[in-house]
């Protein structure tokens, strides 16, 4: 069922990958895969040297990775990873560059969901919903508050607990 204001921001922290409950015996499902490749792909550029030797820049928004790898971390067949990620290119939200080394998957338009500066309204909500800026205003100064706050260790759980 879609929703009518998909709008808005959901923060996920990466530290969610090593919660027991992300790591459940029970196989992802698709939403979770794609979750867990949003977790997985890059939020900056860095180098990877594959087994052959050579050196790749992994961008942004990438991840290397391979069928069979995923097939084990999501608990399902090599077929059905293939098949999924071929329902992912043909949807426009995944790329996928196959190598003998690898698989080089480039999450589509990334930085549209994952930069809080690219909002689609440019603006910060207050507790009532309200706008109360736009992207050089008050939403630049919420964006410097969320980047200064303190991150705990996490609880027992798993899970982040953020200090003000």
């Amino acid at each position: 069922m879609a929703r009518k204001n998909n709008k808005g921001w959901v923060l996920l922290y990466r530290q969610l990958l090593d919660s027991d409950i992300w790591n459940t015996e029970e196989p992802f499902d698709f939403r979770s895969a794609w979750i867990d490749l949003i977790l997985m792909a890059n939020h900056e550029d860095r180098s990877l040297i594959l087994k052959s030797g050579s050196r790749v820049v992994i961008q942004r928004g990438q991840l290397w990775t391979s069928t069979r790898s995923l097939a084990k971390r999501w608990r399902w067949s090599n077929q059905k990873v293939l098949r999924y990620t071929k329902t992912l290119e043909e949807m426009g939200m995944v790329t996928a560059k196959k190598s003998k080394s690898g698989t080089l998957l480039t999450l589509e338009k990334y930085s549209d969901f994952q930069d809080m500066r690219n909002t689609s309204e440019n603006a910060s909500r207050n507790a009532s919903g309200n706008a109360t800026g736009n992207a050089s205003g008050n939403g630049t100064k919420n964006l410097k508050n969320y980047n200064n706050v303190e991150r705990k260790e996490a609880d027992a759980s798993g899970l982040p607990a953020l200090e003000d």
